[in-house]
């Protein structure tokens, strides 16, 4: 669940900060790990998109590990998207 703030840098290209919280969800049995794996995960998120025209975006973002979901394991994420938006 990330809250991510976006800050316009110049008319189109703006930059992303904020946390990220985690969640541990299952739907299968993880009762052999589950003393292993930790139920929350704290990461920080940082990145950069850019408005195109007729609502297109381009947007990159990595995700950097601040707690351990495993021992000595974090996540550690990057992710790039392409949308449209109608409004």
């Amino acid at each position: 669940m990330p809250i991510v703030f976006k800050y316009y840098l110049v008319k189109r290209l703006n930059l992303h900060v904020g946390p990220q919280f985690g969640f541990l969800v299952s739907d299968f049995d993880t009762s052999e790990f589950e003393d292993s794996y930790k139920s929350t995960d704290v990461s920080g998120v940082v990145g950069l998109g850019l408005d195109l025209p007729l609502g297109f975006r381009v947007d990159g973002r990595y995700n950097f590990g601040l707690t351990e979901f495993l021992p000595d394991v974090k996540n550690n994420v990057f992710s790039l998207s392409v949308g449209w938006s109608i409004l």
